[in-house]
């Protein structure tokens, strides 16, 4: 079953009513002290009427008077009416919503087109799950309006009407408004006024979105500060296409792939805003790693940037989420989710990229990513992966940095050129500079064993990849044997940091993700077992399954048994346990499994399955509550994360 929602950091108290004034940034006597606003509002009735059962021809009422009495014209200032939302649109949906845009059809409904959430409780909901339920709508609004700071919503019990401010300072309730009190009636008014004249820190100027005509898509102009003297530059035409939870690090992802902006000369088709929390020691920002990473010559695969700034109000003071000021980071890459339309031999190629970049950038720069998961490796287009830079480390595999990258389309002799390369490594929130580092974990483990490992290499392979790198095979020497071999070892690991090849682990785990939900186009889904699917997406403790089975794939992909096999043979060994050569080198995992899986590649390069491109629809658990049998339980204790994340990134928890 899929995990609980996280609880929301709700006000159990109301503010009291003087707090809430200054919550919407108003004085109360603006509106209290006018004779006038009090007997137009009287004159409307409302007080005579029942929020649960009329509360839409309530909000209608204060919404009319409020452009009428502010004078709002229509041009900037359309009517804002409270309508239903059909119901087919699903229990995420809130009951009613307040949009200008006229009738809101189910074909066409958006969060983005919101400007606030109701939720009324019905006969056959808990009290308790309504009044939870009205700041949960509000969080989604917050993810589709990345242009506004806060955002409104209306919780309508049986028997109290509440408004509520969400922002990322948490969710503000008033005090149970009683409509038959003339100053709660001029509070709703006010309240339906912020709808229209938002305050100036309840918006972020610097985003204006607006409804494409034709694809009645929303769309968002960005525009960057300070991009020359006193001159700003405009990113038009973007849509969201992700936002994270807005109690944590907010964030937004925009993208232009068609048209997108171009500064400088570098295009920028991926415009990413996110509220990082602040630094503290030797913490990094995202921005920081990035810049680190291509501080000597740009590294192919990794995303780059091509400007960044903190975003500010008008009045030039930081915007902020709680503590966290807002970063926008323009970037020059983009790739296409795992997860989309593509033969598994792309995606073997990407992950060998993705294991060559980790430690490419690792021997460079002593960066490790710490956070390699299924949404953050992507795939580029043929097109663009001949868009690497050129100004690039040219040494080869040496013993001393810098080190080049040489991607798997040249070893399999798809191209001349060394450093193409369609995978694409993004999200560097979590990345670190070891030597730099703060103690991030603790490790222990269950059992100290360390198999012997085997390299299955074949002939063509391992001629390929001796050519290219000679000192690997030298340095990554293991005697080959089918019998395993078992070492053990007293003694501990000596770093509390995430080392590199928990980088490799991850890697390996989105390759088991995309393998165990891959079904191929054009042929029927099978389910997956539903006691694998809760190992590897549902269970709060790192114990997956290590052992597969032939049957945990499609049938169609069936033959990548043998590579998933060879590959959990090597990732459940304890290698911190052994301080050996090769075994305890920190790039003996990636070198392991970069060898396994460019040895499968050539083996069967030629066959059906590698060639026969997914659906792009991930299978989905049955109900049987199977799975595979083989668990290797590892705990792993935790120091805290002094960046302040909101939970310990397990070190190959991606799911």
């Amino acid at each position: 079953m899929p995990p609980k929602p996280k609880p929301l950091p709700l006000h159990r108290q109301p503010l009291t009513f003087d707090q809430f004034w200054a919550e919407l940034g108003y004085s109360a006597i603006e509106f209290t002290g006018d004779a006038k606003l009090k007997r137009t509002l009287d004159a409307t009735n409302i007080h005579e009427m029942n929020p649960r059962t009329h509360f839409v021809h309530i909000a209608n009422i204060v919404s009319k008077l409020v452009r009428s009495k502010y004078r709002l014209r229509n041009r900037i200032h359309p009517l804002i009416t409270f309508q239903e939302i059909p119901e087919e649109k699903g229990i995420r949906s809130p009951q009613l919503v307040a949009t200008s845009l006229g009738p809101v059809r189910k074909d066409d409904f958006s969060w983005s087109g919101i400007e606030a959430a109701v939720e009324i409780q019905s006969p056959g909901r808990n009290r308790q799950d309504s009044h939870n339920m009205a700041p949960s709508f509000t969080t989604c609004l917050l993810q589709g309006r990345p242009d506004r700071i806060s955002v409104q919503g209306f919780y309508v019990g049986v028997d109290t009407l509440e408004l509520i401010v969400t922002s990322g300072a948490g969710v503000k309730r008033s005090p149970p408004i009683d409509l038959k009190r003339s100053e709660d009636r001029i509070l709703l008014l006010a309240f339906v006024k912020r709808l229209y004249i938002p305050h100036i820190f309840m918006i972020d100027p610097t985003i204006q979105r607006y409804q494409d005509p034709e694809t009645k898509r929303w769309l968002f102009d960005i525009t960057l500060k300070n991009t020359g003297p006193g001159k700003d530059f405009t990113c038009k035409g973007y849509q969201i296409i992700y936002a994270r939870e807005v109690f944590q690090e907010r964030a937004h992802i925009f993208v232009n792939h068609e048209a997108p902006a171009v500064l400088n000369g570098r295009k920028i088709p991926v415009i990413k805003d996110v509220y990082p929390f602040p630094d503290v020691d030797n913490g990094f920002s995202e921005v920081k790693i990035i810049e680190h990473a291509h501080g000597n010559g740009e590294v192919p695969g990794v995303v780059r940037m091509v400007y960044a700034e903190l975003v500010r109000f008008d009045d030039g003071s930081q915007i902020y989420w709680g503590k966290c000021s807002k970063t926008r980071i323009c970037l020059e890459d983009y790739g296409e989710p795992l997860t989309s339309r593509i033969t598994p031999k792309e995606l073997l190629t990407v992950i060998y990229d993705s294991l060559e970049i980790s430690r490419v950038i690792y021997r460079n720069t002593n960066i490790v990513h710490r956070d390699l998961s299924i949404g953050n490796i992507l795939i580029k287009t043929s097109e663009d992966a001949k868009d690497t830079p050129s100004h690039t480390y040219e040494a080869y595999e040496a013993s001393d940095t810098p080190v080049a990258f040489c991607g798997a389309s040249y070893l399999l002799g798809e191209t001349t050129y060394q450093r193409e390369t369609r995978a694409l490594i993004i999200d560097l929130e979590r990345a670190e500079i070891l030597d730099k580092g703060l103690p991030r974990a603790s490790i222990t483990a269950w059992y100290k064993l360390i198999q012997g490992t085997r390299f299955a290499y074949g002939t063509t392979a391992r001629a390929v990849y001796g050519k290219v790198f000679p000192d690997r095979l030298t340095r990554f020497q293991c005697v080959p044997s089918i019998k395993r071999t078992v070492r053990r070892t007293d003694s501990r690991p000596e770093t509390p940091f995430h080392e590199l090849r928990y980088d490799a682990e991850s890697i390996f785990w989105v390759l088991a993700w995309w393998m165990i939900n891959a079904t191929p186009y054009n042929k029927p889904s099978t389910h997956i077992k539903r006691g694998l699917w809760e190992a590897l997406m549902c269970n709060d403790c790192d114990t997956r399954p290590i052992e597969f089975d032939r049957s945990d794939l499609h049938p169609s992909y069936a033959p990548m048994i043998d590579l998933l096999d060879d590959l959990s043979r090597t990732v459940k060994n304890d290698y911190p346990w052994t301080k050996d050569e090769p075994h305890g080198h920190p790039e003996f995992l990636h070198e392991a499994l970069q060898r396994i899986i460019l040895n499968f590649i050539f083996e069967n390069e030629e066959k059906n399955f590698m060639n026969l491109p997914t659906s792009g629809v991930p299978r989905v658990p049955g109900e049987d509550t199977s799975g595979s049998l083989g668990i290797v339980d590892v705990k792993r204790g935790r120091e805290p994360d002094y960046r302040g994340s909101a939970k310990p990134q397990k070190r190959a928890r991606n799911f």
